[in-house]
């Protein structure tokens, strides 16, 4: 049952980007979508793997609102397993992007930040926690081999609370790679 809402809230972000991205207005420099592979490591985990990275990917829709600003829509899930636990996390929310200097230089540095929904699933755990999440990241815009790439360091401060209990850290520093499109 859980992985079946994890599925649905996947398919609906990536459904709702395509969708966004088909209706897209005639000028492609008006939205881009970014598409990467990310692998990410808990800074305190009270939950799951504790020493496991988490692995996986990340996909999000940009809406370029000014020549130093983007607004995105955030989507990524991350796998991590050791001989115990299996955890799957899955992330989503709005991202906003600040371009440092000209979106056109060499090598483009920006600071993106965002507020997000983290949902974590943990193998052998009935139900599911979530939390959020508070995304802080430095990234940069680049060419390579005739790709236009991307990547990205990013810090999660991100707090599981429920009801009357104490709140469990799911901090992480997360280090995404991908492509431009």
């Amino acid at each position: 049952m859980i992985g079946r809402t994890v599925l649905r809230c996947l398919a609906w972000g990536v459904g709702l980007a395509l969708a966004g991205f088909l209706q897209a207005a005639p000028s492609s420099a008006s939205r881009n979508m970014r598409l990467g592979v990310s692998v990410a490591q808990f800074v305190d985990n009270e939950i799951g793997p504790a020493h496991a990275p988490l692995m996986g990917f990340v996909f999000r829709y940009e809406f370029v609102m000014s020549p130093r600003f983007n607004l995105g829509i955030h989507t990524s899930y991350r796998y991590a397993q050791n001989d115990r636990h299996a955890l799957h996390q899955f992330v989503y929310g709005l991202i906003l992007q600040h371009y440092l200097g000209a979106r056109e230089a060499a090598l483009p540095i920006y600071l993106s930040y965002g507020l997000l929904l983290q949902v974590a699933l943990v193998n052998k755990v009935e139900g599911h926690g979530t939390a959020h999440d508070t995304r802080l990241a430095v990234g940069t815009d680049f060419d390579w081999l005739g790709y236009k790439n991307f990547s990205e360091l990013a810090y999660h401060y991100s707090r599981l609370h429920y009801f009357s209990t104490t709140s469990h850290s799911l901090d992480h520093v997360e280090l995404v790679y991908g492509m431009r499109i």
